[in-house]
């Protein structure tokens, strides 16, 4: 299932800009778009609360992968942002796979320090013409930088 989930209204105004942040860094890091998989810094990018989900994060568009249990979820907490949901034959690493494939990527940033080893074979061995690039602590030093809500809360 892929869709672009839409918000009533936006609950967390920083998300754009933490977002675009991380989007602007793309071209600097010479890389068409970062996987990041640490739950932690999704939840930062993105206001989710769930678990069990990824973030592709490219120059045209932001990719939430999650599975069914969050479909509502994702729509209420991440306005805007494109989501693909697995089957429930599908794990999260075919999902991944799927995506980065369909998105026509080339060089993709991954959190190699938060991905196990085997996702990364996974990934690597099926996602033909896709090189992995470790970018460890990128989302890390995004959040170091204290927003206006953050300061005030």
């Amino acid at each position: 299932m892929n869709s672009e989930l839409q918000c009533e209204s936006k609950t967390m105004s920083e998300l754009p800009l933490r977002l675009q942040r991380l989007t602007d860094l793309l071209s600097e890091m010479e890389i068409d778009a970062m996987l990041v998989t640490d739950e932690i810094n999704v939840r930062y990018l993105t206001g989710f609360t769930g678990d069990s989900s990824s973030l592709v994060v490219a120059a045209d568009g932001t990719t939430i992968l999650s599975d069914g249990r969050y479909t509502a979820q994702i729509a209420d907490e991440c306005c805007g942002i494109q989501t693909m949901i697995r089957t429930s034959s599908q794990l999260l690493p075919d999902l991944t796979m799927a995506a980065l494939r369909d998105l026509g990527l080339k060089r993709v940033g991954i959190e190699a320090d938060k991905i196990t080893l085997a996702d990364f074979q996974f990934l690597s061995t099926g996602c033909d013409g896709i090189e992995f690039v470790s970018k460890m602590g990128v989302v890390e030093r995004l959040r170091m930088i204290k927003e206006e809500a953050e300061i005030t809360a």
